[in-house]
């Protein structure tokens, strides 16, 4: 092989922005073209959590670059900045650049080693089999263990360092060629959809679901496990207490008209950070969609997420949220949204699974209300108790902003903040869940990959999605006005109440300048 030299770059982003469309490089020798240029890609999905997805470059047989995406979550202490997530991550992309990992790091036929994964909140573990002990391998672990406590204000939710490493080596297995004679042994790391979780027992059978197709690569499936514990499971104080903290004053509204997906995504940071500096009351909003949309987590990947093409001619618009998780298939008629606006102290304590589970307790009892056996499912699932999936829900927090906000000067702007005019923060938790699907469609528009489905309670490689249709004979709107009617029943202080016009004036500028904007978008291309 003729040798060739290999750009050199800093460890740096590539264009100075962490989500500017580039991967992490570094400086890098002179290596054989065997693996010059070459991309892989390696996913590892955390059982009972979130899938974390790690893309590399090769030059040579060294990572010059490195990618992280996936639907995980990412939890940031309200009192730190809001590009706090962007920072773990592109640390985290550093650290995968300067390890020093090779494909000599795969390359092992030793022991069978194994390194745990395990999922906040979910008491079993996922045993990564296919992550090699090699030196690399275990260097690699701790360095990005020791980055991830170097945030101590900013968690990781539904992924490990563990799994990080894992999709790492199994993207660089994924761009190793074929009888690549740099490569002295069998490459010993599962590809995506392996064996990157423990085998869990089964679902039980009589859902009434839809059957979602999805690409069979001959993996193995690890069933989830149904949860079937109550909806209001409590943690060590009674929730009925968290609730009764909103009170006086919890405005219900539905939106006056429907919107475009670009000014909802507007409309859940305004009305965050208004509650955040404590210019507006805790709010729940049930949302009216405008149009079909792919809403994507803060985290994915446009392309490994959406087929762009079949997205354009369905008439679907793509838009990224300000929340991690998955992506959202939505069709007006077809979907329920609805966002929870709270301060930070509603939630203050609670681990993520508990802290979702509270969120949504009104929510739970009022689809009990109508006959929905629904149940928590998960980090962040809703699901019925023999396990098919209703909806999914995401949160994010928002710290209090120092100062005035917008035209909200800090001395009388904070009615709804603490005696000395300070803002309580908020945590934004939103869930759309889905009413009826077109199964077909949202496997034409949607990626869905093998890998995200190796802990679900699958058969044939078929996802199962149950819609709440075929759990209910009334009709979409029916089921949103009986939501809204038991939250207004049951939550304190809840009152009917409309958006006033300067959030919806402040919301379309908000559209315009970053949830229409490519940047914001595709900043994660």
């Amino acid at each position: 092989m003729v040798p060739i030299r290999c750009p050199v770059y800093n460890v740096t982003d590539v264009d100075g922005s962490r989500y500017g469309g580039g991967m992490v490089k570094r400086n890098v020798e002179s290596r054989t073209a065997a693996t010059v240029g070459t991309v892989g890609r390696g996913e590892c999905k955390t059982i009972g959590g979130k899938l974390v997805a790690v893309s590399v470059r090769l030059c040579g047989s060294t990572i010059t670059e490195a990618h992280i995406d996936g639907d995980f979550l990412i939890d940031e202490n309200g009192s730190v900045a809001g590009e706090a997530d962007r920072s773990l991550i592109a640390d985290i992309e550093r650290a995968i650049v300067s390890a020093g990992v090779t494909v000599d790091a795969i390359s092992d036929t030793g022991a069978d080693g194994k390194i745990i994964a395990s999922v906040e909140g979910n008491d079993h573990a996922a045993s990564v089999d296919d992550c090699r002990t090699s030196p690399d391998a275990v260097a690699l672990l701790a360095t990005i263990e020791a980055v991830i406590a170097g945030h101590p204000h900013t968690r990781l939710v539904g992924t490990t360092a563990d799994a990080i490493v894992t999709a790492t080596m199994r993207a660089i297995h994924n761009i190793v060629p074929a009888g690549n004679n740099t490569v002295s042994g069998p490459i010993n790391i599962a590809p995506a959809g392996g064996v990157c979780r423990q085998r869990r027992r089964g679902m039980a059978s009589g859902a009434k679901s839809v059957d979602v197709a999805v690409p069979d690569t001959g993996a193995s499936v690890a069933p989830e496990p149904t949860d079937t514990k109550p909806a209001d499971v409590k943690p060590a104080e009674n929730l009925t207490e968290r609730w009764s903290s909103l009170a006086p004053r919890v405005d219900v509204v539905i939106d006056a008209e429907p919107y475009a997906p670009p000014m909802q995504m507007a409309l859940d940071e305004v009305i965050a950070r208004r509650v955040a500096a404590g210019i507006q009351p805790p709010t729940l909003r049930f949302w009216r969609w405008g149009s079909p949309a792919v809403v994507i987590g803060a985290y994915q990947s446009v392309r490994n997420e959406v087929d762009g093409r079949a997205a354009d001619l369905a008439g679907f618009t793509v838009v990224r949220r300000v929340t991690g998780g998955g992506a959202m298939f939505v069709r007006p008629d077809d979907t329920i949204t609805y966002s929870l606006y709270v301060p930070e102290s509603f939630t203050a304590g609670l681990d993520a699974a508990a802290s979702y589970r509270l969120c949504d307790t009104w929510a739970f009892g009022a689809l009990h209300a109508i006959g929905i056996p629904a149940v928590s499912q998960s980090l962040n699932d809703i699901a019925t108790t023999d396990g098919g999936k209703i909806g999914g829900a995401a949160q994010r927090r928002f710290p209090a902003p120092r100062g005035s906000y917008g035209n909200h000067g800090p001395q009388n702007s904070h009615d709804f903040g603490d005696p000395h005019g300070h803002g309580p923060g908020c945590v934004l938790h939103h869930v759309t869940m889905a009413y009826d699907i077109d199964a077909g469609l949202m496997t034409r528009v949607l990626r869905i990959s093998r890998e995200k489905l190796v802990d679900k309670a699958v058969s044939s490689a078929k996802k199962r999605v149950t819609p709440l249709r075929t759990l209910t004979s009334l009709g979409r709107d029916v089921v949103v006005e009986s939501m809204r009617a038991y939250a207004l029943a049951h939550i304190p202080g809840a009152q009917p109440a409309h958006l006033p016009a300067d959030v919806i004036d402040e919301a379309e500028s908000l559209a315009g300048k970053k949830f229409e904007n490519p940047d914001w978008t595709y900043r994660i291309p």
